[in-house]
């Protein structure tokens, strides 16, 4: 779960996952532009990271960066594919690098973690968008989200509006033994282009 829950007063305590979501959507960028996304440029980026954060308040929620990175490395032939479907006869290589990044957290997200609402995923991405995109790109962005959502509940037998729309899809998991699904932090990965 992506979630931590707070013991008191039984209510949820989140860590700023906006803030996360971000950082993740920053890394996803530079991993598509030098198309490596191994480990080694992961743990670079977030030294850096959070040597730029010193001084912030906000707290970085470690545990659904990993697991949302992981099921996009683990899933990219299939986001891809979703996200070239949804974007109607644009292949991936049109799509801005900054909106694929953004589409394929949001993506993951949808598909990989059952504990985030579909509609808290895509508007987080449409306020990426906003604020590091093109004018136009956060409507796009919404359409080919909304695409996934329904594609995400017809498959899965849900109308895409529920807020467990991620039930009987996969849990957003580390694999087994803690391997990464990138062969050996190798720079390729297949689909990922």
């Amino acid at each position: 779960m992506c979630r931590k829950l707070s013991a008191q007063k039984g209510t949820f305590k989140m860590k700023n996952r906006a803030a996360t979501r971000e950082a993740l959507m920053q890394l996803i960028y530079q991993m598509s532009l030098l198309d490596d996304y191994g480990e080694e440029l992961k743990r670079n980026f977030l030294k850096e990271r959070f040597a730029y954060d010193a001084g912030s308040k906000q707290s970085f929620d470690r545990a659904y960066f990993d697991r949302v990175l992981e099921a996009l490395r683990k899933h990219m032939p299939a986001i891809n594919q979703l996200i070239e479907t949804g974007s109607k006869r644009w292949k991936l290589s049109r799509i801005a690098k900054v909106d694929l990044a953004i589409l394929r957290v949001a993506v993951a997200e949808i598909l990989y973690c059952s504990d985030i609402p579909a509609a808290v995923s895509a508007n987080e991405a449409v306020e990426l968008a906003k604020h590091y995109s093109s004018g136009k790109s956060s409507g796009y962005i919404n359409g080919v989200l909304g695409y996934v959502v329904r594609e995400a509940s017809d498959k899965n037998g849900r109308n895409a509006g529920d807020q467990n729309h991620g039930a009987g899809l996969p849990a957003c998991k580390m694999p087994s033994g803690g391997k990464s699904s990138v062969s050996d932090g190798n720079k390729s990965l297949k689909g990922a282009k």
